[in-house]
């Protein structure tokens, strides 16, 4: 229940994070633009979570369910690495706009790739048990 949670949580925090970047560059980044653009970002990210939460409830396939956790991953990676970016001041330098986000899909797709390669191991012990 509580990876569920965690997934859709995240990947809700990446639709979020994709919805307002790409309303931000389609409708400017003015002041009133802002309201607008994050109130449509925050739906959309609700959205994502929730169909999300009832999807992984039905059982889905070990591809579905890596991209998910993938893509939950980079969202969870972002906000820690900005974090990091602006609570110490000696990493501004190296933790670039750019560098965080290659960072965050780079650590995404290892994480789907991780979780692809550990769902083939438990299916294959189970169906070495039956």
């Amino acid at each position: 229940m509580f990876p569920r949670r965690l997934v859709s949580f995240g990947v809700g925090g990446t639709v979020f994070l994709v919805a307002g970047v790409l309303g931000f560059e389609v409708f400017g980044s003015d002041f009133p633009s802002v309201f607008y653009v994050l109130p449509i970002a925050l739906l959309a990210g609700i959205g994502g979570a929730i169909g999300v939460y009832y999807m992984l409830g039905s059982r889905p396939g070990r591809g579905v369910r890596s991209a998910l956790t993938g893509i939950a991953a980079i969202s969870y990676v972002l906000f820690f690495l900005w974090f990091v970016r602006y609570s110490i001041a000696s990493t501004r330098a190296v933790l670039s706009f750019d560098r965080v986000a290659v960072l965050s899909v780079a650590l995404g797709a290892a994480v789907a790739a991780f979780v692809w390669i550990a769902r083939a191991g438990s299916e294959a012990e189970k169906a070495r048990l039956k």
